[in-house]
């Protein structure tokens, strides 16, 4: 490429260093750019009074470091202090009705007034109350109508099994409801009317327990077993079953307690509620077990030069265990006063239904229980297994063991008729 002088305008060789006419440098000719210039805007200067990066950074991790701290917090307060869910409430209720279920309906659903295990029975044409009874049953289709058949000089009636035997006979006794159904279950809250009388006064449940009320429905009971006579047996079947329940908070959620966390649980409690007077109450409750494990026990008192315990401690232990509750003592007294002959103040303790007899048929039968005792031994010991509330009345179950070793397990239902106990049902099992 030729080359110009920029100061004479001579042209040169293009490899020509100086300018052959004036001697002037000759400069190289600019090589074409290949590729695009990039511009980098200079970096602005830092404002005044600014954060720097680093203490931006700092900042944002603090506050990263606050939130955790505050959720931790606040999963141990919130998660501590919620109770059951509905599922595990519906849980540990379907779970308890598994357990006693069979027990609950020997003791409530069922009577052994009767040798139904036999088929035919036999029963003498005086025996009006019997027939009363049975013919009852005819028409709910448990047995046919009775035949009339001679045995001698008696003339008797002679009854079978209907077509509803099946259903409603087991194990020898007539069982007239299918079984028990959860109809609620909810936690009672300290301090709520629901919750009134079940906790002491300023006793505070842990977080890790809750106290729970479960209702309890009979299912499949015919109509027939709410009319006369049939209701009379089972007017304990009128009212829902109420149930008193602890449940405790473990790793795999809220369950019911073993036996032995259950009865820790529920002693501690009656500790906490006795306050400064703990060993005094620890004494009364001793005495407490000792009274219930008599045979016909009798009002609990404390020792002689005892004070009282602390107020409401007592009332709430035998609402929560049943200790000292005057149901408990007429077992003991109705079985004490018919092996000792006083028949009167035995028919005193039975309710308007079992002296429907009338008290002279009543006494021959009870001198005729008194027979039966004798010739047991007598009664050496009657042990109260459980109390439970029953609407307005109380279902008492124990056990009779007597002198020659033989024992039995009844249920009796004890309400109160004219501000007295009375026995209103007796059944087996």
């Amino acid at each position: 490429m030729t080359r110009f002088c920029t100061r004479c305008g001579e042209k040169n060789a293009d490899d020509a260093r100086f300018c052959e006419a004036c001697g002037a440098p000759l400069r190289a000719p600019a090589a074409a750019p290949t590729t695009a210039p990039v511009s980098v805007p200079p970096a602005p200067p830092p404002a005044r009074g600014g954060l720097s990066r680093r203490a931006g950074v700092l900042i944002l991790s603090g506050m990263a470091l606050l939130l955790l701290v505050v959720a931790a917090v606040a999963w141990q307060v919130l998660g501590r202090a919620s109770g059951p869910s509905a599922a595990e409430l519906k849980s540990a209720a379907n779970t308890w009705l598994q357990q006693h279920q069979a027990d609950l309906l020997q003791q409530d659903a069922c009577v052994r007034n009767f040798n139904y295990g036999a088929n035919p029975v036999f029963v003498n044409g005086f025996d009006q109350s019997t027939q009363n009874w049975l013919n009852a049953l005819v028409k709910a289709g448990i047995y046919t109508t009775p035949e009339q058949v001679q045995n001698g000089f008696l003339r008797q009636l002679k009854y079978g099994y209907g077509p509803q035997a099946a259903r409603y006979i087991r194990n020898g006794a007539l069982c007239v409801a299918d079984g028990l159904v959860v109809q609620d279950v909810r936690v009672l809250q300290p301090g709520s009317a629901d919750g009134a009388g079940r906790l002491p006064a300023g006793v505070k449940i842990p977080d890790n327990w809750a106290l729970v009320s479960l209702t309890l429905q009979w299912s499949g009971l015919p109509a027939w077993a709410r009319r006369e006579p049939v209701s009379t047996q089972f007017n304990r079947l009128s009212a829902p079953l109420q149930q008193n329940l602890l449940l405790l908070k473990t790793q795999q959620g809220w369950v019911l307690p073993s036996p032995s966390e259950e009865l820790g649980m529920r002693a501690q409690l009656g500790i906490l509620s006795a306050g400064g007077e703990i060993g005094q109450a620890v004494q009364q409750l001793g005495k407490q077990l000792g009274d219930a494990a008599q045979a016909f026990g009798g009002p609990a008192s404390a020792p002689a030069g005892q004070p009282p315990s602390s107020p409401g401690f007592l009332d709430w232990l035998k609402n929560l265990f049943s200790f000292g509750d005057p149901a408990r003592r007429v077992p003991g007294q109705f079985y004490g006063d018919v092996q000792n002959g006083r028949f009167d103040a035995a028919y005193a303790l039975l309710g308007p239904e079992l002296q429907i007899l009338g008290p002279d048929k009543m006494k021959m039968a009870l001198a005729q229980a008194q027979s039966q005792i004798k010739a047991k031994g007598g009664v050496s010991k009657i042990t109260i297994l459980r109390v439970a509330d029953q609407g307005n009345a109380k279902r008492v179950r124990f056990n009779v063991l007597y002198g020659d070793g033989s024992q039995q397990t009844e249920t009796m239902l004890i309400g109160k008729v004219n501000d007295q106990w009375r026995i209103l049902s007796n059944s087996g099992g």
